[in-house]
């Protein structure tokens, strides 16, 4: 029996840090997770060098329906991001205190 309920079962974080490539493998992997299961809720949360894809002046980040993007506050300004981010692509605190608390609420993790 499945629980097709959004809720935290449904929650998978695709965590994408080493490099910037990473950021489409992990959308694409979303993409693939979104078909296989319409009721998942994937977040892709970025860190470290794999935040270099996430600004404005490099190649858009296809969006996908259902995956959100999110990018790391602590580590763009530790690679002195201040602004200019992709359209489209959130932020969180910390990508570690985000992940960390994804999982307690149930949430999947995959390292991409």
């Amino acid at each position: 029996m499945t629980d097709s309920t959004i809720g935290p079962r449904n929650d998978v974080v695709l965590h994408a840090s080493d490099d910037p490539e990473d950021v489409d493998r992990a959308t694409a992997a979303g993409a693939a997770l979104i078909r296989a299961d319409p009721a998942l809720r994937v977040r892709v949360i970025v860190n470290g060098p794999a935040l270099d894809r996430l600004i404005s002046t490099a190649e858009r980040v296809a969006p996908v329906d259902g995956v959100t993007v999110q990018a790391c506050q602590v580590g763009m300004r530790r690679r002195g991001i201040e602004d200019g981010l992709q359209p489209g692509i959130q932020t969180v605190a910390s990508a570690v205190v985000s992940i960390v608390q994804a999982q307690r609420e149930g949430a999947s993790y995959v390292r991409i």
